[in-house]
């Protein structure tokens, strides 16, 4: 049966069977990334037949003609979206890749942490020195707390050496071409000025983001090309 689209929330949609017009009491969410969604065409081409939901058969003595009323012209999803979505799912960061990141016990510093998993675009990372795999935090792909390996050195920012001699089997550096580049910015003119309001992340759960109040401003100097 074809379904209109009500509500989009990332990639699930509500969903409202056609034929029950505003009565929403049978809504239902439903994953657009998942086999039983299809677009407008798709029995046809399939050979499979259209029928309504059994509760609102009476409603229409042809569904036919009430689907064709109803679907002539109507927006539906592309007929490439299946592969789009399997597309847009495959992630470039994969486990056992190592990162330097930023230390969540001293944030003035990174250290080096290696990916334990990867949902979502989203990445689980483990320190390095963590022997239970414990000490870790979430963060996604394109996050700016996270680097290629040799990017403080580069800049001059603090890091924290690891005690690991060499890496462990299996892991290995992520490219540096992964990782968002930083956009240079010309420091001649004001940037942030004091009680300016910003979306920070909070220090003691970098997991999440907080509203803050610009305190102070002060140059840091940076070695190298300065980043934000």
């Amino acid at each position: 049966m074809d379904c209109n689209l009500p509500k989009l929330l990332c990639y699930n949609a509500l969903l409202r069977y056609e034929g029950f017009e505003n009565d929403s009491g049978l809504d239902f969410w439903c994953s657009i990334c998942g086999s039983d969604i299809h677009p407008v065409g798709w029995c046809a081409a399939s050979g499979k037949p259209l029928v309504p939901p059994r509760t609102i058969q009476h409603k229409y003595t042809n569904w036919k003609a009430f689907l064709v009323k109803r679907l002539t012209g109507a927006k539906t999803l592309p007929p490439d979206f299946s592969q789009k979505v399997s597309e847009s799912m495959q992630y470039p960061f994969k486990p056992c890749m190592r990162v330097e990141v930023v230390d969540k016990r001293h944030l003035c510093r990174t250290r080096v942490a290696v990916v334990e998993s990867v949902i979502g675009g989203r990445l689980r990372l483990v320190y390095e020195e963590s022997e239970d795999r414990t000490d870790d935090f979430w963060c996604h792909m394109h996050s700016p707390l996270i680097h290629h390996i040799g990017w403080s050195r580069s800049i001059g920012h603090r890091f924290k050496r690891s005690d690991i001699t060499k890496k462990q089997d299996g892991h290995f550096d992520t490219p540096p071409h992964l990782f968002a580049k930083v956009k240079e910015v010309d420091q001649s003119g004001e940037w942030f000025k004091e009680g300016m309001k910003l979306e920070a992340i909070d220090p003691l759960n970098l997991s999440t983001i907080c509203v803050a109040t610009i305190r102070k401003v002060g140059k840091i100097p940076w070695r190298g090309k300065w980043q934000p």
